[in-house]
């Protein structure tokens, strides 16, 4: 007989067990459960109806039931509970369960938790093998925790699953840019472009190529076309901007990366390079502005703080030019700059009399410009 003061229904051992299992859920913090009627499940059923601290919501079709009480939970961001009777009806909640790996994953990604997230995805692929979504996700993550082969094989899958799809291919061109393949860069940028592409960021990824195989022709009619289409497309100026400084186009090359300035105002690289050409026009206060604004976007961009470095330098603040060429040496230049540390280094001690620490970062500036030049 059940006793309505307690949580517990003693009629018969189904009841008995469904309303264990139920206040168990409670108590760890289920409040919600959808519910879809069958025969075989009226034990639990009853157990969630006696419950007063659980909401209930009753959905005859599972898969609807699945996807409702999925909604529910990624709003709460609380476990929601699914009741259906057994047979084939837990089937359909299927569809509902794979997604739920998939979003999971999404927000271990988004937190920065990355193997979480590729277990997430895996998860999810393990119970359906052609679920585009947790295929394309997996290799992204992959690809951000720098797995390069395993994301490489996530594209090519994403690929086979949609071989009209665009998205894997941009990805692959890009990996085969990082590796300096850029033949085949090309021809992945090309056919993406012959599919349903955004067509203004293969445009100037394909530029991107283009411009390592100092193809500059080709770069340019592809950054034309890019602009054309969409003139904020991001780093399309930019790259322009290269294509002038190839052609010995300074002045239209400076406004080019004043242009991607305005128009991607978080990246570092047009700062950099304008300040380049500003230097180089001996307008050493502009372009010192220019390499702070670079670095300071870019906090982790150890060429840039020693091109600040040096300008400080020139500028008479050597307070600023050592904190810059240290932290520029901190943050692993590039190592044909790295030299350029030191020798700032040198030049503010020996100016300070500090002769043996002068002497020491020269030579230790001359040691990597030694192996700068015999590094193959």
């Amino acid at each position: 007989m059940a006793d309505s003061g307690s949580p517990f229904d003693r009629r018969t051992p189904n009841t008995l067990w469904a309303s264990v299992l139920v206040e168990t859920l409670v108590r760890l913090g289920l409040a919600h459960v959808v519910l879809s009627p069958g025969s075989r499940s009226t034990p639990l059923a009853l157990a969630v109806a006696r419950s007063p601290r659980l909401r209930r919501t009753v959905m005859v079709d599972e898969r609807s039931a699945a996807f409702f009480a999925l909604g529910l939970a990624r709003r709460s961001r609380r476990p929601v509970a699914l009741v259906c009777t057994s047979g084939s009806a837990v089937a359909n909640y299927f569809p509902a369960v794979v997604e739920a790996h998939t979003m999971l994953g999404n927000m271990h990604s988004k937190a920065g938790r990355l193997p979480l997230a590729i277990a997430a995805y895996q998860q999810a692929l393990a119970l359906d093998a052609e679920h585009e979504g947790a295929a394309w996700s997996l290799a992204l993550a992959y690809r951000d925790a720098g797995n390069e082969a395993a994301a490489r094989a996530g594209f090519e899958r994403v690929l086979q699953l949609n071989p009209r799809g665009a998205r894997p291919l941009y990805q692959l061109a890009e990996a085969a840019v990082r590796r300096s393949d850029f033949a085949e860069a090309i021809r992945l940028l090309s056919q993406g472009l012959a599919l349903d592409a955004d067509r203004p960021a293969f445009l100037v990824k394909l530029a991107e190529a283009h411009l390592a195989r100092t193809e500059i022709d080709a770069a340019e009619r592809a950054l034309t076309d890019a602009i054309e289409a969409r003139p904020t497309q991001a780093m399309a100026h930019y790259n322009l901007a290269l294509v002038h400084e190839a052609r010995g186009r300074r002045d239209a090359a400076a406004e080019a990366y004043r242009r991607e300035i305005a128009n991607s105002p978080s990246l570092y690289q047009p700062h950099f390079n304008l300040a380049r050409l500003l230097q180089a026009q001996g307008r050493a206060a502009e372009a010192l502005a220019e390499y702070a604004r670079a670095v300071e976007l870019s906090p982790t961009f150890g060429t840039g703080h020693l091109f600040l470095a040096k300008a400080r330098f020139d500028a008479g603040d050597f307070a600023g030019a050592e904190q810059s060429a240290r932290a520029g040496l901190a943050a692993s230049p590039d190592a044909a700059i790295a030299p350029l540390g030191h020798f700032v280094l040198a030049d503010l001690y020996a100016r300070q009399g500090r002769d043996a620490e002068a002497r020491r970062e020269a030579a230790a500036g001359e040691r990597l410009r030694v192996q700068a030049r015999t590094r193959p």
